[in-house]
């Protein structure tokens, strides 16, 4: 609650930042959720395949896991470089004399957030691998 808080004040500061825009709070639960296997997904398809041909769908969850840490590289490769411009150069968010708060911790918890689901990415992506070699 007080993520989604902290998260509504910053978006209500810069409505066109998109790292303030709800992003806080999506990314911070981004590793949790794919972990739990809750993250935005379709099992239709997936559920088929692995009840019929179980070696199909461990090629079908590397691929999948592949592509989502592929894309968290690219958030990771174009937020880092925000990160550092944001710390080195002193971005603040709000209105000078009533309220302002630095943006830099708010990315650095998205880049640390978008490495954590990277790495869980990763991490299911070998389980796939390794499920696919003993399902010889």
């Amino acid at each position: 609650a007080l993520v989604k808080s902290v998260d509504a004040v910053l978006a209500a500061l810069n409505k066109h930042d998109y790292l303030c825009d709800r992003g806080l709070a999506t990314s911070i639960h981004l590793a949790a959720s794919l972990r739990r296997g809750v993250f935005i997904r379709s099992d239709g398809l997936f559920n088929q395949v692995m009840g019929r041909k179980p070696r199909a769908a461990h090629v079908m969850g590397v691929f999948t896991y592949a592509l989502g840490a592929f894309f968290m590289g690219l958030i990771l490769w174009g937020s880092v470089p925000y990160f550092i411009d944001a710390w080195t150069n002193d971005w603040y968010v709000g209105v000078e004399g009533m309220f302002t708060a630095p943006k830099w911790p708010v990315v650095l918890v998205v880049v640390i957030a978008v490495f954590v689901t990277l790495i869980q990415f990763l991490i299911m992506m070998a389980d796939h691998l390794r499920q696919f070699s003993v399902n010889r």
